[in-house]
């Protein structure tokens, strides 16, 4: 994936909620427990300093991006290229999404093989030519073989219980 305009500014939000609610806590320790924040000997000025040094990093590195997308112009085929990559990856956490909440009431083989089969489907794209029942019988062999791997290493050699 070539450089994204939107990976940047969601990764900088991203950030900025993550500072933010290191604040909150702070700020959360500070009033409702009423911890001392600015002591040395407080258990919150460690937090504190982190949190002050990444705020002056996000602002800077804020800054160094704005200078930059002023020079930097994506063309139209990248940025159709990024949206389809970013479309990919959006889906992909949705699947993941259903599978965490399927894997229980279907079990984990049946809904890992599902899994499996329908990322490496996904993600394959137009592999194998267009011959789509070799490539479903490809798929499926490799996802039973990750699936009892899994179900191997961690049902009978760890003795994890599995869904």
């Amino acid at each position: 994936m070539d450089y994204s305009r939107l990976l940047d500014i969601v990764t900088l939000v991203v950030m900025f909620v993550a500072n933010s609610l290191v604040f909150y806590s702070l700020y959360t320790f500070n009033k409702v427990d009423n911890i001392p924040l600015l002591t040395i000997d407080s258990p919150l000025i460690f937090p504190f300093l982190v949190a002050v040094t990444l705020l002056i990093l996000l602002l800077s590195i804020l800054i160094t991006q704005f200078k930059f997308w002023k020079e930097h112009k994506i063309d139209r085929e990248t940025h159709l290229a990024n949206m389809r990559d970013l479309r990919t990856v959006i889906l992909y956490f949705l699947a993941l999404v259903v599978y965490v909440m399927v894997v229980e009431k279907l079990h984990f083989k049946l809904t890992t093989l599902i899994f499996c089969m329908g990322t490496m489907f996904a993600f394959s794209g137009n592999e194998l030519n267009g011959n789509i029942l070799k490539k479903t019988v490809i798929l499926l062999a490799m996802s039973l073989c990750i699936v009892y791997s899994i179900d191997i290493v961690f049902n009978k050699i760890f003795l994890v219980a599995l869904p």
